[in-house]
């Protein structure tokens, strides 16, 4: 479990499985979604995918990316609030003071 927190304790990596929730895609859709180049974005998959989070496959269009099981994407959701509530947090914390 933590490597799978950690996995998507980065918010580039976060950022592409929250776009495969919504179904398989090209490196040039998540690049497109989540506005990373891909450069950046191959890296992310590559971690994603050794820590068991996405599975690719090739196809004659290109290459397809999904994440490995439909629970991903409510761990991702749940990693994603969490990161919004920590936030909210720090900018209500900073308020105050």
């Amino acid at each position: 479990m933590s490597v799978l927190l950690a996995a998507l304790a980065d918010e580039n990596r976060l950022a592409i499985v929250r776009a495969l929730s919504m179904g398989a895609r090209t490196l040039a859709e998540l690049c497109s979604l989540t506005g990373q180049t891909q450069f950046l974005a191959m890296r992310c998959l590559r971690v994603l995918h050794d820590d068991g989070v996405v599975i690719s496959w090739s196809t004659q269009s290109g290459r397809l990316h999904q994440l490995s099981h439909p629970s991903m994407r409510k761990v991702a959701d749940i990693v994603a609030a969490m990161e919004q509530d920590t936030q909210s947090d720090l900018n209500t914390a900073c308020e105050v003071e």
